[in-house]
């Protein structure tokens, strides 16, 4: 594999890495499981990037401690920064997520068994999160999920927040900027990142 720096982790990359995370968990003798969420998971189910710059994941079972250390071998090996998985991401996630399965690492034996949030279920952490479009691409995400998703309003866009997240209420200021955005879908306009100022 050649040597991957943080902006260019593209599908290819991502299951290289997972693999060698598999790698040395399995020569330890360990298994875990995990879902990944984020750019990482855009990039290999949602179709809507090319290369993500991390991994955000979760634990689902096995020693995360010990994940965590083979994961920093291995990103140091290629050059990637301590902390390129991690799990910040938990902070989000849905007692009723929606997953795809990404696979065994490696295939033939125990290791790490790998999974995706699904696009449906990033659309409501995006939903959800909404965060600066100084900071993120939750803006853009949620423009483009939408279509995937088959979204078509701000009050469809609202139940599904709902469906994941029933006790977290969007914000009214955050609700006006989706209205925005979809209002500028119905217009077939392209999106544009001074919707999402507001923020």
């Amino acid at each position: 594999m050649e040597k991957a720096t943080g902006p260019h982790l593209g599908s290819s990359e991502i299951r290289a890495l997972l693999f060698e995370i598999g790698e040395g968990l399995s020569s330890e003798g360990l298994v875990a499981e995990i879902a990944i969420y984020g750019g990482s998971a855009l990039v290999l189910v949602g179709g809507t990037r090319k290369s993500t710059k991390d991994m955000d994941f979760v634990s689902l079972s096995g020693d995360s401690e010990a994940l965590r250390r083979v994961a920093d071998t291995v990103g140091a090996r290629h050059g990637l920064e301590s902390g390129w998985l991690n799990d910040a991401v938990s902070i989000f996630a849905s007692e009723t997520p929606d997953y795809r399965t990404i696979g065994d690492f490696p295939p033939e034996r125990p290791g790490l068994r790998v999974f995706a949030a699904s696009p449906r279920y990033l659309l409501a952490m995006k939903l959800r999160s909404m965060r600066s479009p100084f900071e993120t691409n939750d803006f853009p995400d949620i423009w483009e999920l939408a279509d995937i998703c088959g979204i078509r309003s701000a009050d469809e866009a609202r139940d599904w927040l709902r469906g994941f997240y029933p006790d977290s209420p969007m914000p009214s200021h955050r609700s006006l900027i989706l209205d925005d955005i979809f209002a500028a879908k119905a217009a077939g306009q392209a999106y544009d990142s001074r919707l999402a100022w507001g923020a």
